[in-house]
């Protein structure tokens, strides 16, 4: 019986000299799941409408209704400096951007083009009005036209809804030697001219 007990205290003994048994650990650490969602920017084009003439009307006719330049002096149109409907653009609330509305001219890079009856006008596009409000002048040249989005950029921020693009052109009689049309030249004869328009937006 002694003996016993003194087997079962060596035992015990034995037991509480082992080193304790170990337990699984926990670490915790965190991570982010990311849905990013950027500003959005569209913009829609138009057909831009220059107007109806007659093969008698000169192109100074022209320059009087839609705006000239003659060297040296700008020359508001009598349709006005807002008349032309170029589309409009739609951007998220508080998003800046940049546009321009370029034609394929050689002569004047971004201008528009329209070749008549063996001459070639070239035209500035301006936008004089965004969604309304008034946009100021990228030309001291250009006095009223807004900003030239041909050889400039309209820079606006967006308001998350259309915002409209009303502004005009101007016919410069200054550049293409002798293509271009004089003011006191007919337009000669009767038919369609046009050019591409290329609308870039940067946001």
């Amino acid at each position: 019986m002694i003996k016993n007990l003194s087997k079962l205290a060596i035992a015990a003994a034995a037991l509480a000299a082992l080193p304790g048994v170990a337990h699984a650990g926990t670490a915790t650490a965190q991570g982010q799941a990311v849905l990013n969602v950027i500003n959005q920017c569209t913009v829609t084009g138009k057909n831009v409408n220059l107007g109806t003439y007659t093969a008698s009307n000169t192109w100074g006719q022209v320059g009087a209704a839609l705006g000239s330049y003659n060297g040296t002096t700008y020359t508001p149109g009598s349709l006005g400096q807002e008349h032309l409907d170029f589309g409009s653009v739609t951007c998220d609330a508080g998003t800046p951007y940049t546009l321009s509305i370029k034609g394929g001219s050689s002569i004047v890079p971004g201008a528009i083009s329209i070749a008549h009856n063996g001459k070639t006008a070239t035209f500035l596009p301006g936008i004089k009005k965004l969604a309304g409000n008034v946009v100021a002048d990228t030309s001291a040249i250009y006095a009223g036209t807004g900003a030239q989005v041909g050889t400039a950029t309209l820079s606006a921020t967006g308001t998350g809804t259309a915002q409209t693009l009303f502004g005009n052109v101007t016919l410069n009689f200054a550049v293409g030697g002798t293509a271009a049309p004089l003011p006191s030249q007919t337009l000669g004869v009767a038919g369609t001219a046009n050019d591409t328009l290329n609308y870039t937006l940067n946001f």
